[in-house]
């Protein structure tokens, strides 16, 4: 029985009842797995080419080598927190775990190991996934061309898998701590909200903090260096290795390897030099995996046992605000942002959805992430240059940053609108939108630039005004509208569902195939635009002529998507994926 639903609980971090009922979570999580594989095939193919010359003594491969374990260790790290966090709602038995299995003859005791066991193997699974082929290639290609014998790969193979592993359930405990934190401090119903800016705010952390790391951290010293996770397992890593093969060679095997004589100089006293800091790294990430395990395990079983008999069926979270700010808001979006009917119908369908559902806000703040991400390396660029450039007024890099998070933000909200509210309520649509495909999506439109975009911008626009001048901020708040207007345009023109009511179908996009394209899109879409207005924006001629510009292309755009939509009858609610096998039907 544990066996059953721990495998139960296993597959639901793969899969939900959002996808198609064709879908396949096997596929899925063959797909993220090997996603998550590749990298650390690729990364240990390149490391053959740099370790595998002859003449690096094995002083030199110690001090090289420190980057890339920091690396591995980091990338470990990494992907075990973010899968974590991504599969944030199911780390505990939620309210439909107690709802279709509670009323079974299933003891509560058997329900709670069924998901201990699927946690550890969602654990070991993503470890492996991502180490295993390092634990093996790392090795062979540091010690490749050596004149170090096979029993040092070992040692190197043994720290690498204590590191990188250890590394990988420190990130895990650490983000199920914070979760039995978050649900003991506010319990179910204020978690619920909670949760969203909490999984934003840990992945936030999780890719700018480990994105910064270097080894030179270790001659800088200091306590920043003590408070680095990574660290104290590049400690455990040295640690491991060195010790294992000091305890097994000959002095004379040792001496090579540049651990017995300490009279030499770099690299060899650099590596030495590190020996006592790198030992208090391991011996504080050992008492850290440890403390944290216990910490996190007594909070996950404090939240168990306190809020178990709680738990029912959840009902529709109520949409947040004061009632009469909510009335007074749709009375405005009535009478002045969308009259027509039909289109109020998914104008208010639109921004509820995007408002109340958890599971499409979570997608939104994810593509959202990315974007906060590639502008926290921007903005820590610009920092280093503040002052050099202050009196020139904003640059492309500065304005690449609005252009930036827009991006994603749209195409976040593209990528949300295939994942359907609730299927069972789409018959409502299927009645209704037969001849009335222009006049839905025109609120779906509205209901994005009035609820979204505007917005959005007018929140940059506050903090712009603040650093250039209120001039200079209407200006780039202007041309951010307009362009994230063409860009949602573009993003909707061969999009045939009305948004939330089809099932989603993975793969459609082609990721796979077409990734150097979407590549080169956002890369021309971001700098292009943020060039060419550093460059108009030294003007008043040059700003209002980009605007024209952009006024232009959101016409031309808005009369090829009416062309388009005057040929199609209907939206596609039956989307099913592509078959396995295709024939040429002869």
């Amino acid at each position: 029985m544990i066996r059953l639903l721990a495998r139960h609980f296993f597959w639901r971090f793969f899969d939900n009842d959002l996808v198609s009922p064709d879908s396949d979570a096997h596929h899925t999580a063959a797909l993220v797995l090997a996603f998550l594989a590749a990298p650390s095939v690729l990364v240990s193919a390149l490391l053959f080419l740099k370790y595998g010359n002859p003449w690096l003594s094995a002083p030199t491969r110690l001090s090289m080598s420190l980057e890339d374990k920091l690396q591995c260790i980091s990338w470990s790290m990494t992907v075990m927190a973010l899968a974590t966090i991504v599969v944030w709602d199911a780390l505990a038995l939620d309210t439909r775990d107690y709802a279709i299995l509670g009323p079974l003859p299933i003891a509560r005791r058997t329900l709670l190991a069924g998901k201990l066991l699927a946690l550890a193997s969602f654990v070991a699974t993503f470890a492996l996934a991502v180490n295993a082929i390092p634990i093996v290639l790392f090795p062979l290609a540091y010690l490749s061309s050596s004149r170090l014998p096979f029993t040092v790969a070992v040692w190197v193979m043994i720290g690498h898998a204590v590191s990188c592993l250890g590394a990988a359930i420190f990130a895990f405990f650490t983000v199920l701590g914070v979760r039995g934190l978050l649900w003991n401090a506010l319990g179910p119903r204020l978690f619920r909200r909670a949760s969203l800016p909490a999984q934003f705010i840990l992945a936030f952390a999780v890719l700018t903090g480990f994105s910064s790391l270097s080894v030179s951290a270790l001659n800088q010293g200091g306590p920043r260096l003590y408070l680095s996770p990574p660290m104290w397992f590049l400690g455990a890593y040295e640690t491991v290795t060195v010790r294992g093969i000091m305890a097994t060679l000959a002095p004379a095997v040792q001496r090579l390897y540049g651990l017995v004589d300490l009279e030499l100089h770099d690299p060899r006293q650099e590596y030495v030099g590190h020996w006592p800091v790198l030992q208090d790294l391991a011996l504080i990430g050992a008492l850290a995996v440890v403390a944290c395990a216990v910490v996190a395990s007594a909070l996950y079983f404090a939240s168990h046992f306190r809020h178990a008999s709680h738990l029912r069926q959840a009902a529709a979270l109520a949409p947040a605000g004061p009632r009469w700010l909510r009335r007074a808001a749709a009375a405005v979006a009535r009478r002045l942002i969308v009259r027509d009917p039909i289109a109020q119908a998914s104008f208010f369908f639109t921004l509820q959805t995007l408002a109340r559902s958890p599971r499409h806000k979570l997608y939104l703040a994810g593509y959202f992430l990315v974007g906060c991400v590639l502008s926290y390396t921007t903005l820590v660029s610009l920092s280093a240059a503040r002052g050099a450039r202050a009196a020139a007024g904003p640059g492309a890099a500065a304005l690449s940053l609005q252009i930036v998070l827009s991006f994603f933000l749209l195409v976040g909200i593209r990528v949300v609108f295939t994942i359907p509210a609730d299927l069972r309520a789409n018959w409502v649509f299927r009645l209704t939108t037969r001849d009335d495909v222009r006049r839905y999506l025109k609120g779906v439109r509205r209901a994005v630039a009035a609820g979204v975009v505007v917005p959005f911008l007018a929140a940059l626009w506050l903090v712009h005004a603040v650093l250039w001048g209120p001039d200079m901020a209407a200006r780039h708040f202007a041309c951010g509208v307009l362009a994230s207007l063409v860009l949602f345009e573009a993003l909707l023109l061969n999009f045939e569902k009305l948004p939330f009511t089809c099932p989603h179908v993975s793969g459609k996009a082609n990721v796979k195939i077409f990734w150097p394209g979407y590549l080169l899109g956002f890369s021309i879409y971001t700098s292009g635009l943020a060039s060419l207005e550093a460059a108009a924006f030294r003007t008043s001629s040059g700003s209002i002529a980009l605007v024209a510009g952009l006024l232009l292309a959101l016409g031309a755009v808005v009369l090829y998507r009416n062309r388009v939509l005057a040929r199609r009858s209907g939206f596609v609610f039956d989307e099913a994926p592509d078959p396995a096998l295709v024939t040429l039907g002869l």
